[in-house]
């Protein structure tokens, strides 16, 4: 996760800045490189944003999914539950002898 908010952040600024740089040589200006690393600045804190909203929003649903979907058990299937174990771990014994 946190090589991803790297990623994301680094990439839209370096890519502006190099093809700001690549622009000005090829058409001898001088303020594409700035504005179009301003514009990667911007859309890597964008991207930031994103992703901390959206794994927060998706951590806060697999909470509440989890706690919604857990079973709820009984004292009767309890023990049944126990019932079987018994005749496993006496079966178990038996074959110990």
């Amino acid at each position: 996760m946190v090589s991803q908010f790297g990623f994301s952040m680094l990439t839209p600024i370096l890519a502006g800045f190099f093809l700001g740089m690549f622009i000005d040589k090829k058409c001898g200006t001088n303020f594409w490189m700035i504005i179009l690393f301003v514009l990667g600045t911007i859309v890597g804190f964008r991207n930031i944003y994103v992703l901390a909203t959206g794994s927060m929003n998706k951590h806060k649903y697999s909470r509440n999914r989890d706690e919604d979907s857990m079973p709820v058990i009984t004292s009767e299937e309890e023990a049944i539950a126990r019932q079987q174990n018994q005749k496993l771990q006496s079966k178990g014994e038996n074959h110990a002898k």
